[in-house]
């Protein structure tokens, strides 16, 4: 997978803060959380464990390598 492209998609409990991790149980440790390959799968593991207050966090895998990025908008 491309560096750029890759992200997090992983489950949160709303009210601890506490992760899920791949079998349904919780973790405090990001690193320990189930991440999913896209968010229907997220979603899907959600209604299989029939989880409820549940945030679905996204965010990149790892900071952006900034070399050589062009990055250019219109005025």
């Amino acid at each position: 997978m491309n560096e750029k492209n890759q992200m997090l998609r992983i489950v949160r409990h709303k009210l601890t803060g506490l992760f899920y991790t791949a079998d349904g149980a919780v973790s405090p440790y990001e690193g320990q959380a189930a991440n999913f390959d896209t968010i229907e799968a997220a979603i899907q593991f959600c209604q299989e464990h029939g989880l409820l207050d549940v945030d679905l966090v996204v965010k990149a895998a790892q900071a952006m390598k900034t070399n050589g990025l062009i990055c250019t908008m219109p005025v």
